[in-house]
């Protein structure tokens, strides 16, 4: 789908400069169609919030022969395109930003030579993202972060620990069944005594009537 005219929204962007824009939009979605077209609130440094056109999704990206795609955001800033725009890497929440890495600072904020040397007003957003995929692929911005997987050893040590609780258990019910045994047979032997002495007591009787 066509990026919406920016002459028709209303934007901060010099009225000169809106049909270039445009142009520069539709030859990005026309040859990069997982970048998507659209505004966006973006806020300076300063606090000043502006609305500004954006282009969100991915640039493909080959690393040791294997395709990836990185999340990139493009923002077009006022003085675009006079002026480079602004590119962010965009990490998902399982992908981390390479600490240290030449292009990319820890906020995202991408810088490669091709944004150095903007020149208005051949420059446009199709070089530049051609450009971020070949340095994304010379060195990658982003790596994944490991899924956890369980541990074979801790998991069979917890299954261990598992049945020890499990025989501790048991031991336990069978010690308690052993007391309540031998309490239930002194019960029973204080019964038993005590009934011995009555009816002897009733048979001394019976013999001194």
């Amino acid at each position: 789908m066509a990026p919406p005219p920016s002459s028709s929204l209303p934007l901060p962007y010099s009225e000169d400069v809106k049909p270039l824009i445009d142009q520069h939009l539709l030859a990005l979605s026309k040859s990069h169609p997982s970048l998507l077209q659209k505004t966006a609130t973006f806020t300076h440094n300063d606090g000043r919030s502006v609305t500004l056109l954006q282009s969100d999704g991915t640039v493909p990206m080959v690393f040791q022969n294997v395709t990836y795609n990185i999340p990139v955001l493009i923002w077009l800033t006022e003085t675009y395109p006079r002026n480079p725009p602004l590119v962010f890497v965009n990490p998902t929440r399982d992908m981390v930003i390479r600490r240290s890495h030449p292009f990319v600072n820890q906020s995202g904020l991408v810088w490669i030579p091709y944004l150095e040397d903007w020149v208005f007003p051949s420059s446009n957003l199709v070089d530049l993202a051609r450009d971020l995929s070949s340095y994304f692929g010379i060195d990658p911005p982003l790596y994944s972060l490991p899924r956890p997987n369980p541990n074979p050893n801790f998991m069979e040590a917890w299954f261990s620990a598992q049945a020890v609780v499990r025989r501790r258990g048991e031991e336990e019910v069978s010690r308690g069944m052993q007391e309540e045994k031998e309490g239930l047979e002194c019960s029973l032997f204080m019964v038993s005594y005590y009934f011995f002495v009555f009816v002897s007591f009733m048979f001394l009787g019976f013999f001194i009537l």
